[in-house]
């Protein structure tokens, strides 16, 4: 399971590498400069948001539409997921990355499957309305925190769960999976802070 973890981040750092000059991302890129000073990739000297460095890694991952997905759903777990992740910093210890990851996609996993038959045919996205949950749930797992604060941070992330299929095929769709990417990690930091 760890090593399938492992390429599942592997392969979304590099689409999320990939789609680091596309249209959108460059767009939200300059915005977030203008606003902020935040980039991302960030540079060695760049103590970039940890937010807006989800949004940009989760519109980066998700722009190309290469990232991948959870057949039974049609959710791109990945991508919301190893964004928040990435923007806490601790990517170094790789198995505890990878953990969080599994428990992250699991949970997102689950909480799609459970959706109602018609959430995806009303027009939601499941990437926005779930991807945020599992971003949530491994970010406290990487953080150091057990079931009660996963409990309260997929609360805080499914209170900000939005994003719908009108935007399929426009630079907005990727918005869905920077914003998941940034819920989920507010949603975590905040529990993580008490």
């Amino acid at each position: 399971m760890q090593e399938r973890a492992l390429t599942n981040i592997a392969d979304t750092w590099g689409v999320m590498y990939g789609g680091r000059d596309a249209d959108a991302t460059r767009v939200a890129r300059t915005l977030v400069r203008r606003e902020s000073g935040a980039n991302w990739p960030p540079a060695d000297d760049d103590f970039s948001p940890r937010l807006q460095a989800a949004w940009l890694a989760g519109i980066a991952g998700h722009v190309l539409d290469f990232d991948d997905t959870h057949w039974p759903t049609i959710l791109h777990a990945s991508t919301p997921i190893v964004a928040s992740l990435i923007a806490i910093g601790e990517a170094s210890e790789g198995l505890r990355f990878a953990e969080a990851y599994l428990v992250g996609f699991e949970c997102a996993a689950r909480v799609a499957n459970s959706m109602p038959v018609g959430h995806y045919d009303r027009g939601w996205h499941i990437t926005g309305t779930v991807g945020g949950i599992g971003a949530a749930v491994a970010a406290i797992r990487l953080l150091g925190g057990g079931a009660s604060e996963m409990r309260l941070a997929l609360s805080l992330a499914a209170n900000q769960a939005a994003g719908h299929r009108q935007h399929f095929g426009s630079m907005a769709k990727s918005l869905n999976a920077g914003n998941a990417a940034r819920a989920g990690l507010l949603a975590g930091l905040l529990v993580h802070q008490g």
